[in-house]
């Protein structure tokens, strides 16, 4: 987990745009670990989640796209959730936090 006292707070937002038959539950793990990534600059992350019942892995080529006034890291994800199949899903993480990889936004 990421070192909050270390480096001081840092900010941001996470999208996700996901299949509709993810769970709430799945949908938050994910976006959890896309964040984790970009906090600890990693750029492939493999999981598996018996109790949600899903595996996958999440990667980043350290591109950025932008959401409306918002910019951020992506990241894709490949899902295979049990009753489900296969599922793609994308991320673009924002970091608010002064001094980050990104400019501050003016939102």
């Amino acid at each position: 987990m990421y070192d909050f006292t270390r480096h001081g707070i840092r900010w941001g937002y996470t999208f996700l745009l996901a299949d509709s038959r993810l769970s709430e539950e799945q949908r938050y793990d994910l976006m959890y670990r896309a964040t984790e990534m970009y906090l600890e600059d990693k750029p492939k992350v493999d999981f598996q989640d018996m109790a949600l019942e899903y595996e996958g892995s999440i990667c980043t080529k350290g591109d950025f796209n932008v959401i409306g006034g918002l910019s951020g890291q992506r990241f894709d994800a490949n899902v295979d959730v049990d009753e489900v199949g296969k599922i793609y899903v994308r991320f673009l993480v924002s970091e608010q936090t002064t001094g980050s990889k990104t400019s501050v936004s003016n939102n």
